[in-house]
């Protein structure tokens, strides 16, 4: 390639404050250098902007880093004002939580710069589950292929974090339509498609980042009001197809949305769907095995539905991969206290959380959110669990089982009686079972003695060290008490004089 053309790499944000560090180091780290990046962010509430902030002040390569702010107006609004700002004759979009690989840019620039008649490449991507796993792409060719309008029309085949365009074809073409919320990208390839050549490389340069909650919570209506103007607009008014065309594309259509519909629990909706796509491919798997869950959904009720999902979500193996996350899937310590008040033990376990590492992530759960004790700045969560009176005990246990089934930690460090013994139950009852330390600070057969403990309580304690992973102990008289009275393995308990030097 003899020229270096000026890419403008456009990424629209909305509270995107958990990925976008991630996006915008695949972008900085791309081996072509000649390249602008242009973040639009539309109307975040988040962090989003200081984010931005801090990276053009470290910034360590040339590429120009350039920032734009507007009213939240929809992800169609922030692509085209990035597009009237952008300085490139070629333009690539990204979204804000998906990744390049190093290559991405320079391997569809060699392809535009060889074939004149191309104006916009897009490539096949890799997938990044929401648990962290990296989810490669097989059969692969690596060989170019065209998609024309007809194949396009059947279905939308190209990820918007692929796409590079030469920037005139929006002379020809328009802007991203903005009354469209969902398949406007759709509704720009195939306007594209009609006048211009679109090549696809079968090769993953791009990395989609799958979010398990953003297909619940998109409206099914509202997304089947927009994509229907879609087909209504860019299909079934042109008389160039084929009627075997317009059917695929209807199947598809009623197909994605009897999914959709049966993720939100909307079941008679869901069935009323796919009933018109099986009547279109009367034996289609996919088809009918969403109707069976969705007429089974619509006897057990939507509550039956969401646990048995959840109950299969929870199991799910979730892997840390720090080549793309070093921050949302940082590994989670749990601390629970009785409150923020006492003396020693809450005053050392808020000196352990500061001087914890940032490789962490930090909740901090407390039974009563009262005391003088300031809550470390590096907590990144903190749940109160409101304890009133002794009657609200099995409460406790059910909103504590709760917050370990939604944050999945990978740790949990319970703090004096109190909250030993909820943790017991919460952890009997959760579906995640973490590894559990115990954190003692007194000799607990003396406590036990000088207070008033029953049978039960007693009972409870001492089941609690045996079936908790570590112990961890200000003395090794403590150590001595916890291995004589309460029958707990020596190796299990770990002495810790001094935690700041640990």
């Amino acid at each position: 390639m003899d020229k270096k053309p000026l890419v403008s790499v456009i990424i629209p944000c909305y509270n995107a404050e958990k990925f976008l560090s991630t996006t915008l180091q695949s972008v900085l780290k791309q081996t072509y250098d000649n390249i602008e990046i242009i973040i639009v962010d539309d109307g975040s509430t988040d962090s989003t902007s200081q984010i931005v902030s801090n990276l053009i002040e470290q910034n360590p390569t040339d590429k120009k880093i350039i920032f734009y702010r507007q009213a939240n107006k929809g992800v169609s609004a922030a692509r085209n004002l990035g597009i009237q700002m952008a300085s490139g004759e070629i333009i690539a979009f990204l979204d804000s939580d998906d990744i390049w690989y190093p290559h991405k840019v320079i391997t569809q620039l060699e392809l535009l710069d060889a074939h004149s008649d191309v104006v916009i490449v897009a490539s096949n991507f890799d997938r990044l589950s929401p648990y962290g796993k990296l989810l490669k792409t097989k059969k692969i060719s690596k060989k170019i292929y065209y998609l024309d309008f007809q194949q396009l029309a059947v279905k939308n085949k190209i990820g918007t974090s692929t796409v590079m365009v030469r920037k005139e074809i929006f002379e020809k073409v328009g802007f991203f339509d903005e009354s469209l919320r969902g398949p406007e990208d759709w509704d720009m390839w195939l306007r594209i498609a009609k006048v211009g050549k679109i090549a696809y490389i079968d090769e993953p340069l791009a990395i989609y980042r799958e979010h398990y909650e953003s297909l619940s919570k998109k409206n099914p209506k509202h997304q089947e009001e927009h994509v229907w103007k879609v087909i209504e607009k860019n299909v079934l008014s042109d008389s160039s197809l084929s009627e075997k065309i317009k059917k695929e594309c209807l199947f598809n259509f009623y197909l994605d949305m009897g999914v959709l519909y049966y993720v939100r629990n909307y079941f008679s909706e869901s069935r009323n769907r796919l009933r018109k796509a099986l009547k279109i491919k009367k034996f289609n798997p996919l088809c009918l095995f969403t109707y069976i869950k969705a007429l089974i959904g619509s006897v057990v009720g939507a509550k039956i539905m969401n646990l048995i999902r959840s109950r299969k979500i929870l199991f799910k193996k979730r892997v840390f991969n720090s080549q793309y996350d070093n921050e949302v899937y940082k590994d989670k310590i749990m601390f629970i206290l009785p409150n923020r008040a006492g003396g020693g033990a809450e005053r050392v376990t808020f000196s352990v959380i500061e001087n914890l590492s940032d490789k962490f992530q930090i909740i901090l759960v407390l039974l009563k959110n009262e005391g003088v004790y300031q809550i470390p700045q590096n907590v990144s969560k903190i749940y109160c669990l409101n304890k009133k009176s002794r009657w609200s005990f099995f409460k406790l246990i059910l909103k504590l089982a709760y917050i370990i089934n939604k944050e999945r930690p990978k740790i949990m460090f319970s703090v004096l009686d109190a909250s030993h013994i909820i943790t017991f139950f919460a952890r009997k009852i959760s579906f995640v079972k973490p590894k559990w330390f115990i954190n003692d600070h007194s000799i607990q057969s003396l406590a036990i003695s000088g207070q008033n403990f029953t049978a039960i309580k007693k009972f409870i304690i001492k089941k609690s060290y045996q079936e908790c992973d570590k112990v961890v102990a200000v003395s090794k008289a403590v150590k001595d008490d916890l291995v004589c009275n309460f029958s707990v393995q020596p190796d299990k308990v770990l002495v810790i004089y001094k935690w700041n030097k640990y």
